[in-house]
C-alpha cells in the first residue's frame, strides 16, 4: 500500500501517518471545490443550452409564421389577379354587347 510518499507498511511513524492524512484530507478539499466548480460551469453551461433552444424554437416559430403569411398573401394576390382578369373579360363582353346593341 502506496500513501503518496515514500512510506512502506510499518515504517511510517504515526505523526507521518497524520501528516499524510492532514494532506490527503486537503488534497480531497481541493478535489470537492474543483468538481463543485466544474459542476456550477456545466450547470451554466446546460442553462444556456437551454435558453438557445428557445431562441431557436421562437426563431423558427416566427419564420413558419412569417412563410404562412406571406402564402397567404400570395393567395390572395393571385385571387385579386383571377378575379381582375375576369372582370376585364366581363367588361370587354359588355362593350362588345353594347356596340352589337348600338349597330342594330
Amino acid at each position: 500500500m502506496s500513501l503518496g510518499r515514500d512510506f512502506d507498511e510499518g515504517e511510517a511513524t504515526e505523526a507521518q501517518l497524520i501528516q499524510e492524512k492532514a494532506r490527503l484530507e486537503q488534497a480531497v478539499a481541493r478535489l470537492n471545490k474543483e468538481l463543485k466548480d466544474k459542476n456550477n460551469s456545466i450547470l451554466d453551461l446546460l442553462e444556456t443550452i437551454e435558453d438557445l433552444k428557445i431562441g431557436i424554437y421562437s426563431r423558427d416559430k416566427a419564420i413558419e409564421l412569417f412563410r404562412d403569411s406571406q402564402e397567404k398573401t400570395l393567395n390572395d394576390l393571385r385571387e385579386a389577379k383571377k378575379a381582375e382578369i375576369e372582370l376585364k373579360a366581363v367588361w370587354i363582353m359588355k362593350n362588345s354587347l353594347e356596340a352589337e346593341n348600338i349597330r342594330l
